[in-house]
């Protein structure tokens, strides 16, 4: 009979590893959040939030002890420094579902992607994680050498799923304990009324959207009756026809009109 694989001294070993390099991801996250943020602003893209952080210690045990999905006598992590992807982590919170969209693909022109997945819990916790590492280029830069090669993940989620994944943690849920189904369907049915609220709010974001494009073109027609006609009349030299408003010049008594350009 196989004996009991020990997850306590497999997670104590990782974090021995860890520790010296610890700091290290926690410089990298700022990093990431640094580039991110300028990019998010060259772009004009608003946001509520751009957060970062180093993994903590307790937190990397914790995912250094987990068991294998289909064998719980051995390891999700073989080598848990260099297999967790999420050591340094950058989280984005966006207002709006098509933002989440948006952001992802700017992630995408910005950093080297390597994963990219829609998480969709059981708990009712939605998120997207990017898995991404930084771009060669980058690496030709004295202040990102120490980066080479070392994923990062990237969280974007609307405010909506944010509140959720925080009252999530709030009431101490942990996905390896089985939960009732009673507890189960109230958590599916919660978790759909904060997803139906977050398919509304898109919908008025867009209604808005339309509303302002509508009253800006009635705004310009509105401007442009004000003006009056247009004519054409014939420049001072008979060549090229200037397009001059029908109302007066107001020119200052004895000034010149500008000259044509031709």
């Amino acid at each position: 009979m196989e004996a009991p694989f020990d997850f306590s001294d497999h997670g104590s070993k990782a974090v021995v590893q860890y520790v010296p390099v610890q700091g290290l991801y926690g410089e990298f996250a700022d990093a990431l959040r640094s580039i991110l943020r300028v990019a998010l602003r060259e772009e004009q893209i608003d946001v509520q939030t751009v957060d970062r952080r180093g993994k903590s210690v307790d937190s990397f045990r914790a995912k250094a002890e987990k068991p294998h999905e289909d064998d719980a006598n051995r390891p999700k992590y073989i080598d848990p420094p260099a297999e967790i992807t999420d050591l340094a982590g950058v989280r984005v919170i966006v207002f709006l579902e098509s933002d989440v969209t948006e952001v992802s693909n700017l992630v995408r022109r910005v950093f080297d992607v390597r994963e990219m997945f829609a998480v969709d819990a059981p708990s009712g916790y939605r998120s997207l994680h990017l898995t991404v590492a930084l771009r060669e280029d980058r690496y030709q830069l004295l202040e990102y050498k120490r980066f080479v090669g070392r994923p990062a993940e990237i969280q974007v989620r609307t405010v909506l799923q944010h509140a959720w994944a925080e009252i999530e943690h709030g009431i101490g849920y942990k996905p390896t304990v089985p939960i009732p189904e009673p507890i189960r369907r109230q958590l599916r049915d919660l978790s759909g009324t904060l997803g139906t609220a977050d398919h509304g709010l898109q919908g008025v974001a867009s209604q808005v959207a339309r509303e302002q494009i509508t009253g800006e073109i009635a705004a310009t027609a509105e401007r442009s009756a004000a003006v009056g006609p247009v004519e054409a009349t014939p420049t001072v030299g008979g060549g090229e026809r200037a397009v001059h408003e029908s109302t007066p010049s107001h020119i200052p008594e004895g000034g010149e009109e500008p000259p044509d350009v031709g």
